[in-house]
């Protein structure tokens, strides 16, 4: 509900002419600072995405800036106009980083077939089974985890003695195990990726944008509704 109350905020502001005319062109600023690092990227995006981007980015400031610990800070309107300038900047920056650095990068694509795995084991029964078969071997082997080359034969000959066996146990637990696993892997992999690639982001000055005028509007809006 607080959410649509915010949104209103924006949408029935003078402010919201303003993001449609400008919301390219802050992007087109950062794009200026971003692209230099990554020459090969394409970073295609249009005006209505940008638009709505930019929007957002106001509205998630108002709702941020309405949090009970900012209430004492929010008497000071020199530093609620800062608060929402910094806010926007930080958020289009770390949202354009993943939308057209990220996703470009080798690293995501990598994550993208863990996540394929992740899915295709949720349905294939099968190949639970067939894993776990695999597990047990190296666990009775006390394989070396480091050891690339392992014997392939004696691998077929353990699935073959495997196969004449009935198993009679649920193979529930080890597939539970094995996809929480693999999902736990992939937010570590992404904020230690994300993480890095954003310590060095541009984050665009909106101030150069945006009036203190204009921000000070919506937060009068804030004052109004008893926010």
């Amino acid at each position: 509900m607080k959410n649509t109350i915010y949104h209103n905020i924006v949408q029935k502001s003078s402010l919201i002419f303003k993001i449609k005319d400008t919301a390219s062109k802050i992007y087109k600023v950062w794009i200026e600072n971003t692209q230099p690092h990554y020459p090969h990227y394409p970073f295609k995006a249009t005006d209505d995405i940008l638009t709505t981007d930019l929007k957002n980015a106001f509205v998630n400031a108002l709702k941020a800036l309405c949090t009970e610990e900012k209430k004492d800070n929010r008497n000071d309107l020199g530093w609620s106009i800062g608060f929402i300038f910094g806010f926007v900047s930080s958020t289009l920056s770390t949202q354009w980083s993943f939308e057209y650095v990220y996703k470009e990068t080798d690293e995501y694509k990598q994550l993208l077939l863990l996540k394929t795995l992740i899915q295709y084991l949720d349905v294939d029964q099968i190949i639970i089974e067939r894993l776990e078969r695999l597990y047990n071997f190296f666990l009775d082997k006390k394989t070396n985890v480091a050891e690339n080359g392992n014997n392939k034969s004696e691998i077929i000959v353990s699935f073959r003695k495997f196969k004449k066996e009935k198993n009679k146990r649920s193979h529930n637990n080890f597939s539970t195990t094995l996809i929480e696993y693999l999902e736990s892997i992939m937010p570590e992999k992404h904020n230690a990726i994300f993480t890095n690639l954003i310590k060095n982001q541009y984050l665009p000055d909106i101030k150069d944008f945006f009036s203190k005028d204009d921000i000070q509007s919506i937060i009068h809006q804030i004052e109004e509704q008893g926010l």
